[in-house]
């Protein structure tokens, strides 16, 4: 054994003993209830003769029954893993692919474990919707959102250090390729299954309304009088198609054949909504498209077993099996929100080398969730010394922008003082930052603080979103990007785009820095396929 190995041996046996002196004194100075005995304690078992047997046919009917039904539903609910399970298995995953053990202090190490803080401190952060109103716990909620945005900033902070200071060394993952196929394959399988049993959350329901509404009327909900100026259209087009398949699969017929306002609504008329489980296939679709993608990255940039290694960490990670409440969780495998826009911002970058169709499938990655689009410039700078690239770039997003953009128009129709952009802009993005919806939120970092919080949250022009502080520094910081992402490599350009969209969900009012798989994947990218690799190592553009 090296004097290295017989230290780390030595502080490792320490903190145990630490930690074990620490649960006993705690144990030790607890309170103790006891118990009185009752005649229960003394009763014997008292088994009965077996029922009759019920035939083979008659027993699978009733299995089979029962597990289509409520006692299915607990079976499933049961065999899922709990928030506790959830974070233990990202931790036991990220020890056990990624964590350097021979240098335990250093900088991937820290990179490493910075990833995983945000996981612990969203633990059952959902609670805190039952305690808005108490005023400790609202101040506790207030230091778990503080938490995130200081350690969100520190990502941001590793992720530029690192653009300008590659690795000297290389990342290998502590298990051979055969491994991390098995391991990812089984985490995916985790995965879907997670997303199958639980309900999707509010992003998954609305954009499967908003699907359902868009096969009945053949228009896009931004407009529709039953939904407009809901949740039902506060999305992107591509999140609505990507549901339809689904339901026209679970429902060839549509379910409604009357098209009731919200008058007729709220008057009793009857509007039955979509199977679920139509959101809940959309979901697990793009999770397989991210999934893809991301192999595809690493492969080009690091090899097979690099690549295995960042999805098995992605698939691992707390953010895709989702954390947050025992019943409801703040990310993850129901949130088409969270998982959509992630997959295909990956699928443009996959085809990164390739740059008319990065352009277009960016425009696409913008048109689930918008924040993409502040990718542009940075993208627009990865290509700008090589004109042609760029040129190609910008063509890809013009063509996109007009086949995806005018259908869209055409199929939407304007409120009340609005134009048909207008509209669109409203439902969709200002519903979600609007002053008289969730910019209202105290669920974040921002919403209704006094001080310095308040003065970059509030619109420098009153009811315009788009004028606070906090929103103008996003902008600023795309625009910087450009010349951020100069001559980068594609690893550099992930760890920008990493950092770009971490900016973009810092500047939300409500749930703010909690959408971290809209960055995880290309921080996975960034730190872990940089460094440099020898002659057998795929060639990156």
């Amino acid at each position: 054994m090296t004097g290295r190995s017989r230290r780390d041996t030595w502080v490792f046996a320490v903190l145990a003993c630490a930690v074990l002196v620490l649960m006993v004194v705690t144990i030790r100075l607890a309170p103790t209830e006891r118990e009185a005995m009752i005649p229960r304690h003394l009763e014997n078992a008292v088994f009965h003769p077996p029922p009759p047997s019920p035939g083979i046919s008659a027993s699978l009917s009733t299995v089979w029954t029962d597990f289509m039904g409520r006692p299915g539903t607990q079976w499933l609910d049961a065999m899922l893993p709990t928030q506790s399970g959830v974070l233990l298995i990202s931790l036991i995953v990220a020890l056990m692919v990624a964590f350097n053990w021979a240098q335990p202090v250093s900088t991937r190490n820290l990179e490493l474990l910075a990833l995983l803080v945000i996981g612990f401190l969203l633990f059952n952060v959902m609670r805190f919707f039952d305690l808005l109103a108490d005023p400790v716990y609202f101040h506790v909620m207030d230091a778990v959102f503080i938490g995130i945005m200081t350690t969100s900033l520190a990502l941001v902070g590793l992720a530029i250090w690192q653009v300008r200071h590659t690795p000297t060394t290389a990342w290998r993952p502590n298990l051979p390729a055969g491994a991390l196929v098995t391991l990812t394959v089984l985490l995916f399988i985790l995965n879907v299954f997670i997303g199958i049993a639980k309900p999707p959350d509010d992003a998954g329901f609305y954009t499967n309304l908003g699907a359902q509404r868009l096969r009945e009327r053949g228009r896009m909900p931004y407009g529709d009088p039953l939904l407009s100026n809901s949740a039902g259209a506060g999305y992107g087009p591509i999140l609505y198609l990507g549901h339809l398949p689904f339901q026209f699969w679970l429902n060839p017929e549509p379910i409604n054949h009357t098209q009731p306002t919200r008058a007729d609504l709220e008057a009793g008329a009857e509007y039955l909504l979509p199977p679920p489980l139509a959101s809940q296939l959309t979901v697990v679709s793009f999770h397989l498209l991210g999934l893809i993608s991301l192999v595809l990255i690493g492969r080009q940039l690091a090899g097979p077993q690099v690549a295995w290694g960042i999805a098995a960490l992605y698939c691992g990670s707390a953010y895709v099996m989702g954390v947050g409440g025992p019943r409801e969780t703040i990310g993850g495998m129901t949130f088409i929100s969270h998982i959509a826009p992630a997959a295909v911002s990956l699928l443009a970058f996959s085809a990164l080398a390739r740059p008319f169709a990065a352009g277009a499938l960016l425009v696409a990655a913008a048109a689930t969730v918008f924040y993409p689009v502040l990718f542009f410039p940075a993208w627009l700078g990865h290509y700008w010394d090589r004109r042609q690239s760029a040129w190609r770039f910008v063509g890809g997003c013009t063509l996109a922008a007009v086949l995806i953009g005018v259908p869209v128009l055409a199929l939407s129709q304007p409120i009340e003082g609005h134009g048909l952009l207008g509209t669109v802009v409203r439902e969709s993005v200002g519903h979600h930052q609007g002053t008289d919806t969730y910019g209202q939120s105290t669920f974040g970092f921002w919403g209704q603080r006094g001080g310095v919080r308040d003065l970059f949250s509030q619109p420098l022009v009153a009811g315009q979103f788009t004028t606070s502080p906090m929103f103008l520094i996003t902008i600023g910081y795309a625009l910087g990007a450009f010349f951020l992402a100069r001559k980068s490599t594609p690893q550099q350009l992930a760890l920008v785009t990493a950092t770009l969209a971490i900016v973009a969900q810092l500047s939300k009012v409500h749930g703010t820095g909690v959408y971290v798989n809209w960055y995880y994947p290309f921080l996975l990218i960034g730190f872990l396929t940089s460094g440099p690799r020898d002659s057998s190592s795929p060639k990156s553009e």
